[in-house]
């Protein structure tokens, strides 16, 4: 509706229509009873001073013309509860049934008010007045109604009053007058009041819808993006699971030089793919609200040893000094979420890594005021004054040719600064062009509930398990089988669910590698349908799948897994995985 609509335009309007056709009608039936008992004190007034004829028929037509109105006002009442109302009809008979009472009502006042006592016409002139003021409340939603109404029941008051020669008739015609203007007036600035109440109110109830519809295309395009980022995450790990797990095993065999460079190129890109895959996975978690804070005890030392090794190489190839710096007087254990902390701490310092080209890269770790401070400083080619502001947006890079030059998809910092928020931190930068960038930021220190010593991921081999592998895709079941093989263990496969449960239910198995996405039988179903025919948890099973959000990893420890691997999987990560499996599934 146009705010700018002229009141009757706005009174047309089909929803103002209903809701002023139910204001009228809500109080109809009382306005009729009242009519019909002042009628009745009206007769009683003029029962001798008028034709009984006259006085009889005039009170028989008020009351046979509210008892219409009621029949009215009944027959509305039921159109309500069957749900079908046309309310422009519905107000054209209240608008009827209004003029015909204030007519019938008229007429009857100008016939009593002849030849009756001075007394008398005032008494009627009061209880005229006195129907259209009990009509305000009634009729002031539907204006042209009062209107009406007011001008029949009072213009013969007028009239009557300006044909009669008694000494108060003058008075009584100017107090008519006045007081028809009067309310007249009041009324129409009452319903325009109610009508731009409506309108209001139906323009704000159609900005919320607005708004939630914009709400839920908003919420609907989220969901639709990250099932997309998830789906082609999917689609991507599937393949790269055979382009890793057999660069893996080849790195296993008797290579020449040559071999073992050209693996080393294999081994490196795909590294650096799936590192953009979990990038716009991450982002695409924060973004859609769906990322987690895990928090537990962890050695932080370790942790800073640990992602200063991952770039010593690279960092010795460029003749980069790689510089730790950690100054701590209380223990090194602390409570938090260790590997966003090392995401973060990754990721900046893969930048430093890679914009350095001569001089040192330096990771600083010290406490302040009961937070962890850390910050990474290079000496490399830092980042224009005009490019800060937006360092930290998504896709954005300090220089558009950097993308071209370096390549990355800069996500990394965006990643780096949402997860510092999360971690209860603020990521801040410094930099000069051509000499260097600093990159800070810090987070509560909480101390370790208690100290553990890390047992290592590459522990020694298992001994030989019979493994029951769940997987339809003929490369991922190959790259699966060699590394379990390589491993010492034995392997039987099954490409659905289904098989699952027929093999389980025949033969004994050590643990059960599940896919997710199979034919016939998911997963996950063959997971709950495992666990409903074990009295206990006999046998540990590890999801093995490309699917990486967390609401996957939360839907397959539901279902009865014991642990979950994405892929592409590496050997040592799953025999970390069947290690820890072997622990917790076990009774």
């Amino acid at each position: 509706m146009n705010a700018h609509e002229s009141s009757p335009d706005k009174a047309k309007h089909p929803a103002v229509v209903e809701r002023i056709t139910k204001l009228v009608y809500r109080n109809s039936v009382s306005g009729q009873i009242i009519c019909i008992l002042i009628s009745a004190v009206l007769a009683m007034a003029y029962f001798g001073h008028l034709s009984q004829l006259a006085l009889g028929y005039w009170i028989a037509s008020t009351w046979l013309i509210a008892l219409w109105r009621l029949h009215t006002a009944q027959q509305y009442h039921q159109a309500i509860q069957r749900a079908q109302v046309d309310y422009g009809t519905w107000s054209k008979r209240f608008f009827l049934g209004v003029n015909v009472s204030g007519l019938v009502w008229g007429v009857g006042g100008f016939i009593l008010m002849q030849n009756a006592s001075d007394s008398l016409r005032l008494f009627t002139a009061f209880v005229m007045s006195g129907v259209v003021s009990g009509a305000v409340p009634i009729l002031g939603a539907h204006y042209q109604a009062f209107r009406n109404f007011t001008l029949f029941i009072l213009l013969p008051v007028l009239a009557s009053a300006l044909l009669g020669q008694g000494p108060l008739d003058t008075v009584l015609a100017i107090m008519c007058f006045m007081y028809m203007v009067v309310v007249i007036k009041g009324v129409r600035n009452y319903n325009e009041a109610i009508i731009e109440s409506i309108v209001l109110e139906l323009e704000q109830k159609s900005l919320v819808n607005d708004l939630q519809q914009a709400r839920n295309a908003a919420e609907a395009a989220s969901r639709a993006k990250s099932e997309f980022i998830a789906n082609v995450s999917h689609e991507i790990r599937t393949p790269m699971n055979g382009i890793v797990g057999m660069a893996n095993l080849l790195a296993q065999s008797d290579l020449d030089e040559q071999q073992q460079q050209e693996l080393a190129v294999i081994l490196s890109s795909s590294d650096l793919l799936l590192a953009l895959v979990n990038d716009v996975l991450d982002i695409a978690k924060i973004e859609a609200g769906q990322f987690e804070i895990v928090e537990k005890d962890f050695d932080l030392a370790l942790l800073l040893n640990n992602t200063n090794k991952m770039f010593a190489v690279t960092a010795k190839k460029k003749n980069v000094e790689l510089i730790l710096k950690a100054s701590y007087a209380g223990n090194w254990w602390v409570h938090g979420d260790a590997i966003r902390l090392q995401q973060i701490l990754v990721n900046l310092l893969g930048n430093a890594v890679k914009f350095t080209h001569a001089g040192r890269v330096e990771l600083d770790c010290h406490v302040a005021e009961n937070r962890l401070q850390f910050s990474v400083r290079d000496t490399g080619i830092g980042i224009p004054a005009s490019h800060l502001a937006h360092i930290f947006d998504a896709f954005v890079q300090g220089d558009g040719s950097l993308s071209r030059q370096y390549g990355g998809t800069g996500l990394g910092l965006t990643i780096a600064k949402k997860l510092t928020d999360y971690l209860g931190g603020e990521l801040t930068v410094k930099s000069v062009h051509g000499q260097g960038t600093e990159f800070s930021f810090s987070i509560p220190l909480k101390a370790a509930k208690q100290v553990v010593h890390i047992e290592s991921a590459l522990a020694e081999p298992e001994n030989q398990l019979r493994i029951l592998l769940a997987e339809d895709n003929p490369t991922n079941r190959l790259v699966a089988t060699r590394i379990l093989l390589a491993a010492g263990h034995h392997v039987i496969c099954a490409e659905n669910g289904e098989q699952v449960l027929g093999l389980a239910q025949s033969q004994q198995f050590d643990l059960i590698l599940m896919d997710i996405q199979m034919p016939v039988m998911d997963g996950l179903e063959a997971t709950r349908q495992i666990r409903a025919q074990q009295s206990q948890r006999a046998i540990p099973i590890i999801a093995l799948t490309a699917n990486a959000m967390d609401a996957d990893r939360d839907a397959c420890f539901a279902a009865g897994m014991d642990g979950f691997i994405t892929k592409p999987v590496r050997p040592e990560q799953l025999a970390a995985a069947i290690k820890a499996a072997l622990k917790s599934g076990t009774p």
